[in-house]
Order: structure tokens, then sequence, then C-alpha cells
């Protein structure tokens, strides 16, 4: 007779998918949690963020964070972790707003605070769902789409550079090596 790891304490019964149950109610129970992106306050839940904006440098708590609207550099440090104080912030920084797929790199230096705006890597934007921007996207960024290697993205560049920019996404089926399938397949995940 095999005996199993797993030993049953006498005078316990097993109910049939109690374990099921319990798995179920604790995933209930902890998916409002989840789904919260602003730090534990309830009511802005993953749906209503439509900004990402990520923040690196000199802050508490690099990342990417989540916003309903696109944010202030006061707004984006605070997230970060408040490190940098709202008086060393340039007035003329204050009310600038950062796009989704935007990455500012903060800087604390001789008193004061140098704020370095760059765009997200390709690959980034496209885990985060955001829409890489095809006449402006590099090869190396192209690559993040699917089905798009390194030669068939220096192709769309050099088509690109050719013709002053892309109008239409259409376009793209003119570039050898790009037809209707793969045109479909890539559609979705950009925008001019």
């Amino acid at each position: 007779m095999r005996r199993s790891a797993w030993t049953r304490i006498p005078g316990t019964k097993r109910e049939p998918g109690a374990a099921a149950g319990l798995l179920l109610l604790a995933l209930i129970l902890l998916l409002p949690s989840m789904l919260r992106t602003d730090g534990g306050e309830s009511g802005a839940g993953l749906a209503r963020e439509a900004v990402f904006v990520g923040v690196t440098g000199d802050v508490a708590a690099p990342g990417v964070y989540g916003f309903p609207a696109p944010p202030s550099l006061p707004l984006l440090l605070e997230r970060a972790g408040g490190t940098v104080k709202p008086a060393f912030i340039p007035v003329s920084d204050d009310k600038v707003v950062y796009p989704t797929g935007t990455m500012i790199r903060v800087l604390v230096k001789g008193g004061g605070v140098w704020v370095l705006r760059e765009s997200m890597s390709a690959h980034n934007k496209m885990t985060l769902g955001i829409p890489l921007h095809l006449n402006d996207e590099s090869a190396e960024g192209l690559t993040a789409l699917p089905g798009v290697g390194p030669r068939l993205a220096s192709r769309i560049i050099e088509r690109r550079a050719r013709q002053g920019g892309f109008r239409r996404l259409r376009e793209l089926l003119r570039v050898p090596g790009v037809g209707p399938a793969l045109y479909a397949k890539i559609k979705p995940f950009l925008v001019l």
C-alpha cells in the first residue's frame, strides 16, 4: 500500500468543493484591493486609469503610474514618493501636464530639480496598451509590434523617410513584407 504525503486528521470530514469555495471567497475579497492603483483609496480602480506616465531618477518610488487625466509634475512627484519639495519645482513646470506614454527622469542637483522628458520605450507602451506613433517610432521600437522584425522595421523606416511620413496607416501595405494579414495584425497598435 502506498502512503500519501498528506495525512487526514481522524474525525474530520472533507466536504467536496470546500477548498474551491474557500479559494473563490478569498479571491472575491482580495479582488478590489488588487484593482486599486491609487495607493489604496477606494473608488479609483484600474478601469479609470487612462494615462500612464513613468518616473525615474531621484525619487523614492520610481515606476509607471496610472492617472485618470494627464498629471502635472507635482502630482507625478507626489505619486513617486514625494522626495522633491514643491518649492523646488520651477513655476513653468508646475502647470505642464504629461501625456500618456511619457517617461520623466528627475535629477536633484545643486539645490534645483532637473526634469528630462522622453517617450517610454515601445515595449512599455505595448505592455500598457498605448499605441505607437508610426511617424515617430524608431526601427527598434517598431520591432515591438507582433510579426515585425528588425529588417521589416528598417523597410518601414526607409519608406517613411522616402515619402516624408505616412498620411494613412494603409500606406504600410506599400512596404515590401507587409501584406494584408500582417497589416490587420499590427493596425490596432498604431496611430499617426
